[in-house]
């Protein structure tokens, strides 16, 4: 994941016009604004830190980016029963 990382952010996996493109928030049909790209969801109350969250039997992960630092923070979890946001959210401000 970190490698994943470093290439997605670092301009080895896609352009960085299509990062920028799939960083932006949609519109829908009727004009209104999401703030979801394609596959993250943009945190405009944080600052516009992105996040990809996902549970599948058992399994929890939280996927945060800040890109006003640069700081990634990944979250994977063998348990359904936990909360890998407020872990990564926590982890992140101990860097920031």
């Amino acid at each position: 994941m970190a490698l994943y990382d470093k290439a997605l952010f670092g301009g080895r996996l896609i352009t960085p016009t299509s990062l920028k493109q799939m960083l932006t928030s949609g519109h829908l049909a009727n004009g209104k604004s999401i703030h979801y790209g394609f596959g993250w969801f943009i945190d405009v109350d944080d600052d516009g830190a992105l996040y990809h969250s996902g549970a599948w039997m058992g399994f929890t992960l939280y996927y945060l980016h800040d890109p006003r630092t640069n700081l990634s923070v990944i979250v994977l979890r063998n348990s359904s029963e936990s909360d890998p946001e407020t872990l990564a959210f926590a982890t992140a401000k101990v860097f920031r």
